[in-house]
This record gives C-alpha cells, sequence and structure tokens, in this order.
C-alpha cells in the first residue's frame, strides 16, 4: 500500500472496477489504534490484520516514517465463513471456506538480519500450516525477492519452502513477465510479488494491475481460485452492517420546474386547513393541528423531492471538491493514460498533449 493514506484510493479504484471479494495488503504503516480505517473506509470489507507500530509505540514517543503492518480485507457477504487464524507484524493468516489464506510480507534488502528474520516467517508459516493439513492453502505477498534468481539466499529459501509443501506459482506467463515493483527515480523494475497455492487448488486468470491512481511504487497483482465453503454466501454484502445513512440532495442537477409545479399542486390544500386553524378556539386543539398540519407539509416536500432531485450520500464528496477540480482530475486521468499508451516515457515531446 505505501501507507493507508497513499494506499486506500487505490483499493477503493479496484473494489469499482473488479470487485474483488479479498485483498491482501502489506504496509498500511497504521498504528494499533488506527486499524478502525479500513472499517470506517470500506464498510462492504471486515478487515483483519496487524500494526508492525506497535512496539515502537511502547518505547517513547514516535520518530521518523511509519512502516510496516499486514492486513486482510474480506468482502462481508463471506462474513459466515471467516475464522481469524493468526495476526501478526509480518503475516496474517485467516480461513475462508476450505482454504488457509495467508497474507505475508517479507524484509527487504538491507534489514538488519533479513534472512534470519525469512526463516522464522516461514518455521512460524509451517506451525499453522500443520495445524489445518485439510485446508487447502494461498499464500500472497510482498516477497521482496525475485524467484527467478537463482543466486539469492532468499529465493533459495523461499523454493526449498514451495518444494517441501508441493506449493505452485500462480503466474503462469514466466517468460513475458510484467513487473510488479517499479522505481520511477532509478528507471528499474522487478517481479517481488506472488500468489503461491496448493497443487490441488484451481487458479486462474493471474494479472498485475494498472490502476490509473496508484501511489505506490508496487503494482497489485490478483488471482482467481475456487473456494469451497459449508454455509451459505450471503447475496447482500452488508447484511449485518449498521450505517446510518444522511442523504443531501442535489439541487444542481434537479428537475426544477416539476419540483414547483408537484409543491404548488399538493401545497394549496394545506392552506385550507392552516385557514381552518385560525378558527380553532381550543389551544390543545390547535396545538395537535399544528403539528399535523406541519408534519404534512415536510411529507409533501420530501416526497415531491425524492420524484424530482437526486441525492447521494452526504460524504460522497469532500466539503471543498468543486467543478473545477473534477476537471482537473479528468484530466489527470486523460494524461495518465496518454503516458501509459506511451510506454511510460521520462522525455515527453510535446506537452500540449499532456
Amino acid at each position: 500500500m505505501h501507507g493507508f493514506n497513499q494506499g486506500h484510493q487505490t483499493i477503493r479504484d479496484v473494489i469499482i472496477d473488479s470487485k474483488p471479494d479479498i485483498f491482501l495488503l502489506q504496509e498500511h504503516w497504521l498504528t494499533p489504534e488506527n486499524l478502525c480505517k479500513f472499517d470506517e473506509n470500506f464498510p462492504s470489507y471486515i478487515c483483519v490484520g496487524s500494526s508492525a507500530m506497535g512496539s515502537r509505540l511502547e518505547t517513547g514517543v514516535l520518530r521518523g516514517r511509519p512502516f510496516g503492518g499486514t492486513a486482510v480485507l474480506v468482502n462481508r457477504r463471506f462474513q459466515n465463513c471467516i475464522k481469524i487464524v493468526c495476526t501478526a507484524e509480518r503475516y496474517t493468516i485467516i480461513i475462508i471456506g476450505d482454504l488457509l489464506v495467508v497474507d505475508v510480507y517479507f524484509p527487504c534488502v538491507g534489514v538488519v538480519d533479513r534472512f534470519c528474520i525469512c526463516e522464522d516467517i516461514i518455521n512460524n508459516l509451517l506451525i499453522w500450516m500443520s495445524k489445518y493439513p485439510d485446508r487447502k492453502l494461498i499464500l500472497g505477498g510482498d516477497f521482496n525477492t525475485d524467484l527467478e534468481d537463482e543466486n539469492n539466499t532468499i529465493t533459495a529459501l523461499l523454493k526449498q519452502f514451495i518444494r517441501d509443501n508441493c506449493l505452485k506459482r500462480c503466474d503462469d506467463n514466466r517468460i513475458n513477465r510484467q513487473f510488479t515493483y517499479f522505481n520511477e527515480a532509478l528507471n528499474c523494475g522487478s517481479c517481488i510479488d506472488y500468489f503461491l497455492a496448493s497443487a490441488n487448488v484451481a487458479t486462474s486468470q493471474f494479472s498485475v494491475l494498472d490502476p490509473n491512481f496508484n501511489l505506490s511504487d508496487h503494482f497489485p497483482i490478483a488471482v482467481k481460485c475456487v473456494c469451497a465453503t459449508n454455509t451459505d454466501v450471503s447475496d447482500n454484502s452488508c447484511d449485518n452492517v449498521t450505517e446510518f445513512t444522511i442523504n443531501q440532495l442535489r439541487w444542481d442537477y434537479a428537475h426544477l420546474d416539476l419540483y414547483k409545479d408537484l409543491t404548488d399542486g399538493y401545497l394549496q390544500n394545506v392552506i385550507c386547513e392552516l385557514d381552518a386553524i385560525d378558527l380553532v378556539t381550543d389551544d390543545l386543539i390547535a396545538y395537535q393541528e399544528i403539528e399535523r398540519v406541519y408534519n404534512l407539509i415536510v411529507q409533501i416536500l420530501s416526497n415531491c423531492a425524492d420524484s424530482t432531485i437526486p441525492n447521494i450520500k452526504h460524504n460522497v464528496f469532500k466539503f471543498w471538491w468543486d467543478q473545477e477540480l473534477t476537471t482537473l482530475k479528468q484530466q489527470s486521468i486523460a494524461s495518465c493514460k496518454i503516458w501509459k499508451d506511451s510506454g511510460k516515457t521520462k522525455i515527453w515531446t510535446n506537452i500540449s498533449e499532456l
């Protein structure tokens, strides 16, 4: 993710484009107290994860940039099929149906005792895998090493793990591989993000995604697999989600003439009722009549608005968003597409095309 603040928009775009059932996320950089941001921003998904910042915060004031953390997002229609197995700084393990799903984040080059950390991660994974021998394995994440590099000790360690557990790689096309990591400053890339699966797991459609908004130096990868469940999967991903929805009217898209005609017609009868209230001498009856007419006016206005004025959730747009920013966003997306179609060149000869 390269941080939650930078990566959550990419997640949102992927949800809109392909609606995946599960996300395996690394490097969200959130503290334990802020893990709730996943629930707040993605209410249709259940979040299971951990922070890598806990031990650092326990030692005193946080210095330097945040780091690490893993999380798994699961569509709520699978909420009856989930079992949390383990959450740790560098891996998160859950069970969904007959699958043991592992989200892992191996250390990168330069980390102190990198090989020992990788060994420790693998040994812990083996322990958990041995506790669920009847489950098929899906393991994905940031391996921080190229599995085609024959001269790398970390690669050799991971390949041994793959062979010993009869796992398969899900990236079928290894000849024309797409980079999953690219450093713009150094102009170099590599394949360091992978999905592994048990030999008896049916997988297909592995792909490296290239969203328009991606502030991370990693590209998301995706794979399709078959999962068998013993419980019904809900068609409504938010059956048990309690939400208080507040809508706002989009008067800029309203049929104002129709709204005026409807309210004029219905409110004419209310005027007659208001005149009748003036003739009431009993204060209690007058109070009740005023309340009744007030509720009637609110109902008329609401019904007319529902028929003629579009409405949206109040937090769809940021309070500072305006038409100029919408135009700039559309221009940015168009420029990004032109740049990608040109091979992501670093030198643009015709700047006016952007």
